[in-house]
């Protein structure tokens, strides 16, 4: 009677061992919409600088058009550099890797760490 107990209990933790949960793979898709919603803010204040930028040109400004062609290119690196870290966080997930390691990798491989402020 014993095992019969156990068998239920060794057989779901066996299961839940392989793989990752449903709780680390939604980890993973909260942390994806977050940088997906701050690549589509950078890529909007990016459109907006730039924007800026050709104003200034129009006007014959070359000091006001370098100032916010610089800020604009200032935000398209920011979104490259989440898009990289975006895609290490799919290849992690991929990996089926707990979520804290996997992201722990993605800060190692790509230097960048979204949640601290000198992002």
């Amino acid at each position: 009677m014993k095992r019969l107990l156990l068998l239920p209990l060794s057989f779901t933790f066996l299961l839940s061992s392989c793989g990752i949960s449903d709780l680390e793979r939604r980890y993973y898709k909260i942390e994806q919409t977050l940088i997906d919603e701050s690549i589509k803010i950078y890529r909007e204040e990016a459109d907006r600088l730039k924007n800026k930028a050709y104003e200034f040109k129009r006007k014959g400004n070359a000091i006001g058009t370098k100032m916010y062609a610089n800020d604009a290119l200032g935000y398209n690196l920011k979104i490259i550099e989440l898009s990289g870290y975006g895609m290490c966080l799919n290849r992690k997930l991929k990996q089926e890797l707990k979520f804290n390691k996997g992201k722990a990798q993605c800060v190692s491989e790509t230097g960048i760490d979204p949640r601290k402020p000198n992002f």
